[in-house]
C-alpha cells in the first residue's frame, strides 16, 4: 500500500505502539455489501462503538466521517464488492482511527487523491470555498463537496484541537482505503 498526503499525526497511527505507548485495539471490523441502505446502520454502529470507549463527542464525529466515506464508496466504488470498515482506539479512548476500504476504478482513486491533496494544502475554510467555486461550474448533482464540506465543518473551530480529523488514503492496485484519525 502506498500512503498519500500523510499528515504528521498519521505516522503515529501506522505503528500499533504510538509515541504515547498506548496500543491500538480494533473495536469494530465490519464488512457489508456496498449499498446505500447500509450506510446509516454502519455509521450508527461506529458512533456507538467510539462513544462507548471515549465518553464524549468523538462517537458522533467518527460516525459522521464513516457516513461520508461510505457515501463516497457507494458513489465511486465497485458496487459488486463489499466495503470494509475498521475502527481502532487505544484503551484510553482519547483518539480514534477509522479505515474504510473498497474497490474503485483507478480514475476515481486518482480523483480522491487529488481532492485530499488539495484539502491538505490549504486551510479547511479555503478548501471549502475552492470546492464551492468548482462545484458551481459542474453539472447539477455532481458537486463533489462531501469530504471538503465535512472537513470544513470539523476543522473550522481552531480553538478545539480535539475536533481535528486527518484524512489520508492508501492504495493497493484497485482498492482504496481512506483513513480518518481524530
Amino acid at each position: 500500500m502506498m500512503p498519500s498526503q500523510i499528515p504528521d499525526s498519521y505516522s503515529q497511527w501506522r505503528d500499533p505502539k504510538r509515541t504515547t505507548g498506548a496500543a491500538l485495539e480494533t473495536i469494530s471490523l465490519t464488512r457489508v455489501p456496498l449499498r446505500w441502505p447500509n450506510i446509516g446502520p454502519v455509521a450508527e454502529h461506529v458512533t456507538f462503538c467510539v462513544a462507548a470507549r471515549s465518553y464524549d463527542e468523538r462517537g458522533q464525529r467518527a460516525g459522521a466521517v464513516v457516513h461520508e466515506l461510505m457515501e463516497n464508496a457507494v458513489k465511486y466504488g465497485d458496487l459488486t464488492r463489499d466495503v470494509e470498515v475498521e475502527v481502532r482506539m487505544p484503551s484510553s479512548g482519547t483518539e480514534f482511527m477509522v479505515r474504510v476500504r473498497n474497490r474503485a476504478s483507478l480514475g476515481h482513486i486518482e480523483m480522491l487523491r487529488k481532492t485530499l491533496a488539495a484539502m491538505v494544502a490549504v486551510s479547511a475554510e479555503k478548501s471549502f470555498l475552492e470546492a464551492m467555486t468548482r462545484a458551481a461550474s459542474l453539472p447539477a448533482g455532481t458537486a463533489r463537496l462531501g469530504l471538503t464540506r465535512h472537513s470544513w465543518r470539523i476543522l473550522a473551530n481552531p480553538r478545539r484541537a480535539e475536533c481535528r480529523v486527518n484524512l489520508t488514503i492508501e492504495e493497493d492496485r484497485d482498492h482504496v482505503t481512506v483513513v480518518a484519525v481524530g
